[in-house]
């Protein structure tokens, strides 16, 4: 006979519906079967969800009924709302995995284990789900990354697919981009740098589905042969607030670098809900927020203008200006910069805001993109007590809404401590100590204050701490790796997610066009230089015999102005530069947007260059005089950025200048003729120079009498033209490069 497991009545063993109530009868063919439910790989069922445990509970289906049992999970099983250990469960029933998880096990008690089934016409299934920041969707996810429809899950046949609705950030599957494709269980689908499976979506509750744990399987790290980080796991779970201290050299900014992909370990892995971020690194892009020790920003800014900036590069053109007007308001509140919000950053050495609120903004530009997970090296060094106090207060309520937050300090005060609720400290050599709740940590190395830690390391070798902790019951529950989730390397290589080019080209020219128009004495000297150089022309050549000579100081000039615009314009920002990258920003909208702007002070120089002279020399053609000493500094402008990103400080750029222009004026072909060059054989080396074309051609363009006597080749316009363009586009492609390999983790 058939239980009923909507009203508990018998049926014959033939029986397809109840013939009380009409509900579905369960048995499978008289035989029963036993449905594990849990985390961990070897499940009948995996769910990758932060609530779920390892093995978490099970279905068993005998004789026509379905009995559900909690197996010792750390969030329980509730059956309708209530906490339960075993029940048999009727139609209808909603079962619910921790608080939040709901697990439909009505389409898992008609399949074969672990293969849910497919609902047909006649059954309640859902066959369409829209997932989204909408409230209105589906499966919401409160996260401004996520567009407001971003994309569907659809039955199609007897096959589940996903669909990207025109999202501003892309919708990953296993790690590469996907418009359309077919899902089934074991994939992992990545929504706004979240991954989930197929289950914990259709299985999920409404409410939001961001939160993400932290699974580092034995991290290890080299800097050159020397053992950074040694064999570090740790299982992080969302809204933990976790200090990691340590002494001089033991690792923690390296470690950091390591979990949030920064830096790539020798070996291990970093899991993120289960999916891989060392293989898949693209789909976990403004997942993290990072903050450095250094306040970098853009000092010219107001505090509301910085973040409106960060908000519109960040998010795309999909999200509306109003909604990042919104979330940068939000921001100011939490971080309690309302009086400051209308004034510019400045600098320690130029007046602006406060140092406090410099870090409170720096803060500000990774919460404008709301990340799951916010790590900071030393937010707060160099605060006052009050100041530091303001930053944890604002940290702790970060990770009391589910987020995770790791911060590196060397202040360890007890007044600090109760902020965190984790802390993990590392011995020399890249050693874990100790983590767990930082509650205990002073009872684990047995002090009575926090600050003690440091002299209680010195007592015991690295070695020996760290097998302290391997040997202690925090191990288990807070670093054993054979608790992670185990899931198969995912082999396929992500698709780097696309840039949304027109977007963050016009918003940083846009950005970049006014932090050089609020430089108000550096805008000046780069507006007179060319004026000034033109009348001192005039001034010293006369009309007829200095016009050779005056085209020399103008092609130097011109390349000297270009140069010297740009050789320190990515340096300066490199720190913002990378940062940014971390996110999404496109390198060809960097570049452009860099270009668009210098081009604009090459037009005007050049312009008033040739406009003043040609006043007072008879050159013959002076529209072709401008294009080509535009073509110069164009030229000497993209050389500059080369320079630039190859420097590591400003100063560096600005020392290596001269050794790259006085070349330019000795090998131009003026101060030693050309044609004394040829005859020593020196000309080649001129060849390798922007000056030695660029003189040419002005002369064969106006001055054709003076081109033999020089020594040039007056049937040489198009070698000297060309030579020039191929010269701009080898430094553009270095250029690009240099960029490029900016990203490579170490």
């Amino acid at each position: 006979m058939k239980v009923c497991p909507g009203c508990g009545s018998k049926n014959n063993d033939v029986a397809k519906f109840c013939v009380d109530c009409g509900a579905p009868m369960l048995q499978i063919n008289g035989t029963s079967k036993v449905i594990t439910i849990g985390r961990g790989a070897g499940n009948s069922v995996v769910l990758n969800n932060p609530a779920v445990s390892n093995f978490h509970c099970e279905l068993v289906i005998k004789n026509g009924v379905v009995v559900v049992t909690d197996k010792n999970s750390s969030n329980g099983v509730f059956v309708n709302g209530v906490r339960i250990t075993t029940k048999a469960l009727k139609k209808g029933d909603v079962v619910t995995l921790g608080s939040k998880f709901v697990f439909n096990w009505e389409d898992y008690s008609t399949g074969g284990a672990g293969s849910p089934a497919v609902p047909d016409s006649s059954s309640n299934g859902k066959s369409e789900y829209i997932i989204g920041r909408d409230p209105s969707c589906d499966r919401q996810i409160d996260n401004i990354k996520v567009s407001r429809k971003h994309c569907r899950l659809f039955l199609e046949g007897n096959s589940w697919f996903v669909e990207d609705l025109g999202s501003s950030n892309g919708t990953f599957l296993n790690g590469a981009k996907v418009l359309k494709s077919k899902i089934i269980s074991s994939d992992i689908l990545t929504v706004g740098g979240v991954p989930f499976s197929l289950e914990s979506l259709r299985g999920g509750s409404k409410e939001s589905l961001d939160e993400l744990s932290i699974s580092a399987q034995h991290l290890i790290y080299f800097g050159g042969e020397k053992r950074l980080i040694d064999d570090i796991s740790l299982n992080i779970s969302p809204g933990q607030f976790i200090g990691i201290i340590g002494g001089s050299g033991a690792g923690k900014t390296t470690l950091m670098y390591l979990i949030c992909g920064i830096n790539k370990p020798a070996s291990g892995d970093v899991k993120i809900n289960g999916e891989s971020l060392v293989a898949n690194p693209e789909s976990f892009k403004g997942v993290f927020g990072y903050v450095p020790q250094d306040d970098i920003l853009h000092r010219e800014l107001e505090v509301r203008e910085s973040l409106l900036y960060t908000g519109r590069l960040r998010l795309g053109h999909q999200i509306q200006e109003d909604e990042i007007d919104e979330r940068a308001g939000k921001v100011i509140k939490k971080l309690r910069l309302q009086e400051a919000e209308n004034v510019k950053i400045g600098s320690p050495e130029k007046k602006g805001i406060s140092g406090g609120q410099r870090k409170k903004v720096n803060l500000g530009q990774e919460l404008m993109t709301d990340p799951n997970i916010l790590v900071l090296d030393e937010p707060t060094s160099g605060l006052d007590p009050r100041s530091d106090r303001e930053v944890m207060q604002i940290l702790r309520g970060i990770a009391d809404e589910g987020r995770t937050v790791l911060l590196i300090t060397h202040n360890i005060s007890e007044a600090n401590f109760k902020y965190f609720t984790h802390v993990i400290v590392l011995a020399k050599n890249g050693k874990l100590a100790f983590f767990g709740p930082s509650s205990e940590v002073k009872e684990y190395f047995g002090v009575e204050d926090p600050a003690q830690i440091f002299d209680e390391l010195d007592k015991l070798t690295p070695d020996e701490w760290k097998q302290k902790f391997k040997n202690s019951r925090y191990y288990n529950n807070f670093a054993n790796p054979d608790t992670i989730i185990k899931k198969p390397q995912n082999t396929k290589r992500p698709v780097p997610q696309t840039a949304d080019l027109l977007n963050q080209m016009v918003t940083l020219t846009s950005r970049y066009l006014k932090i050089m128009m609020r430089d108000t004495l550096n805008l000046a000297f780069l507006l007179i230089q060319a004026p000034f150089i033109a009348i001192l022309i005039n001034i010293l050549f006369k009309q007829k015999e200095g016009e050779t000579t005056a085209l020399f100081v103008l092609t130097v000039s011109s390349i000297w102005l270009g140069c010297s615009n740009s050789v320190r314009e990515i340096v300066k920002e490199r720190s913002i530069y990378k940062r940014e990258r971390m996110v999404n920003l496109s390198i060809p909208a960097y570049l452009i947007s860099k270009l668009a702007v210098l081009l604009l002070f090459s037009i005007f120089q050049t312009f008033v260059l040739v406009f003043i002279t040609s006043n007072k020399f008879n050159f013959e053609n002076d529209f072709q005089l401008f294009f080509i000493l535009l073509l110069a500094s164009f030229t000497s402008t993209v050389m500059g950025l080369l320079l630039s990103a190859f420097s590591k400080t400003d100063a560096f750029a600005l020392t290596i200048l001269p050794l790259v222009l006085i070349p330019m004026v000795i090998f131009a072909g003026m101060v030693q003729p050309f044609r004394a060059m040829a005859e020593s054989g020196i000309d080649i080396l001129a060849g390798f120079w922007l000056s030695r074309w660029v003189f040419e051609l002005t002369l064969l363009t106006s001055h054709d009498l003076k081109v033999n006597e020089m020594g040039f080749n007056i049937d040489g316009t198009g070698i000297a033209f060309s030579v020039i363009v191929l010269m701009l586009v080898c430094f553009f492609t270095g250029l690009v490069w240099k960029l490029k390999s900016l990203d490579k983790r170490k």
